[in-house]
Parts: structure tokens; C-alpha cells; sequence
């Protein structure tokens, strides 16, 4: 008698595919990225993120906002309060993700709890910003130079931006401590560094910048109208189009507020991709204030990530006279932001746990990239990163050649060990000690005995 099998279950998915607005130019720019699954209850209300829309300066609590929204003209979602909680929960979640992913590890807040709360429409100002106290990241609005509503929970570089600071105050609480001078700029610095880097990941929002370089190198139509001269794609026209244009427009809403340079994201973007590189600037007066020297750590990582991308495109062929194809000139630009921003937060387990230097963060990021892609033949990337901190007189603490951090004295092999089984697993354990015989000192011809877990018992 034939036995009936029951169908194996689906697997559950791992992430899923949300709408957000990633960039707010005047005409916005929506994209759809993957975000870790759940299903948030109203709010939405997640598992590490919890969205409570209450603004503090009218005293209305908006209705908890059914995740998904359901989609519309996107002029209508733009003024969707339930959007708004959307938009910033589905960012929070993805700056989330990237650090967990980049660090291959679970990064708690830099609070007791599991989960920060967000307010999207928190107060009436041109501000946003972090409060460990309260757990909460807090997004106000404001009336931008056109006497129309401009809402900093619609700013994913700003939202990016407040959640590293959450993230980096958990992975290094005393980074805050302004016991030097790189390090009281450094909080500010790798928030900036993280949002940028976040929304040039984008393809769509490359390739928005990329149109205003296209129009302005040649006029093309039918066929070639996705074409672009490569000769124009210099690094000096990639800063001014890409970068600079993205962060005018911002900027342009809100002139006359000057806090909102605090919060980083575009405002700031554009004072820090226009700082020429000076190998003496770090000694001038100027950037011995935080918020400014943080903008020359900044204009040190946009200046190396100009360079890669450049080096990516120079190895492009061209399709017909001396043109390229601008589709894959802005996924080459996402694909060296997407690079960096993983270095660039790996870089954190690598730094030291106080006293913070930029020349000690820089030879962690080196060594980050190195553990992360040996082989840098290709595009040369830590040469990149080299050149690009160079300019601005920032150079590696360590003396290595390369600028890495050296090994420990005792130049232990930890190839293909794996750090989490290394702690508990005793076979782990063995081929560690097993590939490390020499350097350790022990005799082959002896080495026998099974390796067993220690037991420590503390007696009060």
C-alpha cells in the first residue's frame, strides 16, 4: 500500500521587497530595496524597530500605519502619513541589515532594549536626531523656500545617518568621548559616511545624476540616448554631477535653516565634496571645530570612492566612438559604493576602542578590505583609499607597506577558522592548533590527545 509523503513546506522568505523614497529632488525618486522579513504589526511595530508617529509640538498621535501601504500615485504618497512611517522604518531596518551583514553578527542598539523607537513627524523644526535616553530617533519637519511641507523623515540620507549613531554608540560607546581631536569628529563622520555611501548603493539615484552629465557631454536620441561620452566622465564631472547636484537639491529647501547641517545627509554632503584636497588641512584652525573636521573625514572617503569608481569606468569598453554604455557606468558606480560601505563599517571591528585617529581608522578600513577581497589586482581599491585619505594628509598609523594593520608577534594562521564554532567547537579548536603546530611549538609526532571543553566554576 502506497504511503502518502507530505510536501515538503516552503521555505520562509529571508527579505522583503519595500517601496521607499530615495532621494527627494524635485522630482522624487522611489526605489524598491530589500529589507529583512517580518510582519510588523500597525505602526509599523517590528521586532528591533517601532514606529510611534507623535508630534510633540501639536500633540497629535497619527493612526499606526498598516505596513505595506498600499501603493499610489506617488505625488499622493509623498503627503501619506502612513508612508512617512514607512519610509523611515524600512530604512532604520536596512541600515540595520547592512551592518549585520557587513559584520556577519547580530549589532544591538547602543541601549538596553531591542527595540528604537522612531517618530516621523516628532516636532516642528528644521532637525532630526538620536536620543539614547529616550531609544528613539526623532525627524521634524519644516516650511521649505517654496512655502511647501519638507519633512526630514523623507530624507533617507538623514534617516540613514541617526541610525548609524544608534548603531556605532553600540558597537563602540566610548567613541562619543572627545578624548582627541579625530575622535570627536568621528561620530558625525561615519554617520555621513554610512548615508552617503547607502544611497549611492542605489542604481536609480547614480543614474539620475548621471542624466544631467549626459545632457551637458552630448545630445543623443533612439538608440544612443543611453550612451554617454567616456572622456566626460572625469572625476571632477562625476563629483559635480553625481554628488554635488543630488545634494543642491536638498539644500535648496531649506537655505535658510542652518541647523539642518547637523543632521549631515545633503547639506552637509555639498561643503564636504567641495573641500579641496589640502595635505595640511586637518592643521588648520577651521577643522579643529568637530562638525568640520568631520567633513574632511567625509570629503576623504567621497574623494576615494570618485577614484574607484573612476578606475571602474576607465576599464569599460567603449560600444562606438569612444562612448559608453551609462546604464552600466551607474551600476559600476553602486557597485564601488556598495564595496565601500561594507569595508567601511567592517572597518569599526578593527579600530580601537578609544582614542580614535584617522589615520587608525583608515588603517582599519585597509585591513577590513584586505580580509574581505584579498585579491585588489583588478581595480586596485586600497590603492584608491590610499590616495584618496592622502590627499586630504591622513596616512595609515600602521607600518606595513601596505598600510594594514600588522599581525599579532606571533603570526598565528587563522585561515578558515570560523570565529563563532572556534569558541565551543573542539575540532574548531583542532585545526587551528593543527595548521599553527610550528609557530606554537608543538612536536607532530606527539601531538595526539583529543582537545576537551575547559569547565570554569567561580565560587563567591
Amino acid at each position: 500500500m502506497a504511503t502518502s509523503v507530505s510536501a515538503r513546506p516552503a521555505p520562509k522568505p529571508q527579505t522583503q521587497r519595500v517601496t521607499i523614497l530615495a532621494q527627494d529632488p524635485s522630482a522624487p525618486i522611489f526605489a524598491e530595496v530589500d529589507i529583512p522579513f517580518e510582519t510588523p504589526l500597525p505602526g509599523p511595530f517590528g521586532y528591533r524597530v517601532r514606529v510611534i508617529d507623535y508630534d510633540s509640538s501639536t500633540g497629535k498621535l497619527y493612526q499606526p500605519g498598516i505596513f505595506p501601504v498600499a501603493m499610489q500615485a506617488k505625488h499622493d504618497l509623498l503627503h501619506d502619513p502612513a508612508f512617512h512611517a514607512q519610509n523611515v522604518y524600512a530604512i532604520v531596518m536596512r541600515t540595520l541589515a547592512r551592518f549585520e551583514f557587513a559584520l556577519g553578527r547580530r549589532v544591538p542598539w547602543s541601549f538596553d532594549g531591542h527595540q528604537l523607537f522612531v517618530a516621523p513627524h516628532g516636532f516642528a523644526d528644521a532637525n532630526a536626531f538620536y536620543s539614547k535616553r529616550d531609544r528613539a530617533l526623532f525627524f521634524g519637519y519644516f516650511t521649505g523656500t517654496s512655502g511647501k511641507p519638507v519633512f526630514t523623515c523623507l530624507a533617507h540620507d538623514v534617516i540613514a545617518h541617526e541610525t548609524t549613531h544608534a548603531l556605532a554608540d553600540g558597537l563602540r560607546e566610548r567613541f562619543t568621548d572627545p578624548s582627541s581631536p579625530d575622535q570627536a569628529a568621528f561620530h558625525e563622520g561615519i554617520a555621513d559616511v554610512v548615508a552617503l555611501l547607502s544611497i549611492y548603493s542605489l542604481p536609480e539615484i547614480v543614474k539620475y545624476g548621471l542624466d544631467s552629465l549626459a545632457r551637458s557631454a552630448a545630445t543623443l536620441k533612439g538608440a544612443e540616448a543611453t550612451l554617454i561620452d567616456k572622456k566626460s566622465l572625469t572625476i571632477g564631472r562625476l563629483r559635480d554631477s553625481v554628488c554635488s547636484d543630488s545634494a543642491n537639491k536638498w539644500g535648496n529647501k531649506c537655505k535658510a535653516s542652518t541647523s539642518m547641517i547637523s543632521i549631515a545627509g545633503k547639506v552637509a554632503l555639498r561643503r564636504s565634496v567641495s573641500i579641496a584636497p589640502d595635505k595640511r588641512i586637518l592643521d588648520q584652525d577651521e577643522f579643529e571645530e568637530p562638525h568640520r573636521r568631520g567633513e574632511v573625514f567625509v570629503a576623504a572617503v567621497m574623494n576615494a570612492f570618485l577614484k574607484i569608481w573612476h578606475q571602474r569606468i576607465l576599464q569599460l569598453g567603449t560600444i562606438r566612438n569612444g562612448m559608453v554604455d551609462r546604464n552600466r557606468v551607474a551600476e559600476d558606480g553602486a557597485t564601488a559604493a556598495d564595496h565601500l560601505l561594507n569595508s567601511s563599517i567592517r572597518a569599526l571591528d578593527y579600530c580601537p576602542a578609544t582614542d580614535l585617529s584617522y589615520c587608525d581608522y583608515l588603517s582599519a578600513l585597509l585591513t577590513a578590505d584586505f580580509e574581505l577581497q584579498p585579491d585588489d589586482s583588478k581595480f586596485h581599491y586600497r590603492d584608491m583609499l590610499r590616495e584618496g585619505f592622502a590627499d586630504h594628509g591622513i596616512t595609515p598609523s600602521s607600518s606595513a607597506k601596505d598600510g594594514t594593520w600588522e599581525p599579532p608577534g606571533l603570526n598565528l594562521d587563522c585561515s578558515w577558522t570560523h570565529l563563532e564554532s572556534f569558541r565551543r567547537d573542539r575540532d574548531e579548536m583542532f585545526r587551528f592548533v593543527w595548521q599553527n603546530q610550528t609557530t606554537l611549538g608543538i612536536n607532530r609526532d606527539v601531538f595526539t590527545h583529543p582537545f576537551r571543553p575547559a569547565l570554569h566554576a567561580f565560587v563567591p
